[in-house]
């Protein structure tokens, strides 16, 4: 996976990132909104720990039902 870095040069995501990083857009089930803002909260960050820690806390998330009721109404 590639991604760009500042300046728009292309860098290479380390294999164990692009890993997690995966699992992630996997969780948002490809909405571009979560996608986007977990990208630019991970952007830069090259530690496996903390792209884990991350994915870790998403997992985590439930919305509530009544959150689901008061969105979809």
């Amino acid at each position: 996976m590639i991604k760009l870095g500042h300046g728009g040069t292309p860098r290479i995501l380390p294999y164990e990132i692009e890993e997690v990083a995966r699992c992630i857009v996997e969780r948002f089930e490809g909405l571009p909104l979560g996608i986007k803002v977990m990208a630019r909260t991970m952007k830069g960050i090259n530690d496996i720990h903390r792209w884990e820690h991350a994915f870790n806390k998403l997992n985590k998330l439930e919305m509530g039902q009544e959150v689901e009721e008061e969105v979809f109404k």
